[in-house]
């Protein structure tokens, strides 16, 4: 969803606000996901109602992908919880970006708990999660400590290993 028209629209609104949170709660997918882009790009306070409860009873996993990533920017820490409950979503692509959400959410990775959440993906068998999880690492980690942890945590024989 590279170059979406509709984000496009968002931006040339009078009122791109009240366009965003009404097509938030439409049943078109595209339009949802185009909606939870644009608060990631313009996090705004207007969006935090809307998007706490967007969150409930979602089950397509590229609205929840998106989702997660709009929680982060509009809510910052207190997106913390939403984050937690679909890190343990079956598909790769939510998980994906809930480790993507928690660099937007201003956590410092560093931080006992996130960190110990950070480590239990390194080993996760798809490589955008653990992709993921190195990058946001890398923000709070000398090269040393992180260069021992990749090379703990990944076999040298894997396909995927960068």
């Amino acid at each position: 969803m590279g170059s979406d028209p509709r984000l496009k629209e968002y931006s040339q609104s009078q009122n791109p606000g009240r366009e965003v949170i009404s097509d938030l709660f439409l049943s078109d997918r595209r339009m949802q996901v185009s909606a939870l882009q644009f608060i990631v790009k313009n996090p705004d306070p207007i969006f935090e109602k809307a998007i706490q409860r967007k969150g409930e009873g979602l089950s397509d996993p590229y609205v929840i992908a998106s989702y997660v990533k709009a929680a982060a920017a509009v809510l910052g820490e207190d997106a913390l919880p939403i984050i937690a409950v679909y890190l343990r979503h079956a598909e790769a692509r939510v998980r994906a970006n809930c480790i993507e959400a928690l660099e937007l959410s201003g956590v410092d990775p560093a931080r006992k708990r996130i960190l110990s959440v950070l480590m239990n993906f390194l080993s996760d068998p798809d490589p955008r999660v653990s992709g993921n999880c190195i990058k946001a690492l890398s923000r709070s980690l000398e090269t040393a400590e992180l260069t021992t942890l990749v090379q703990d945590y990944f076999d040298s024989s894997d396909p995927r290993r960068c």
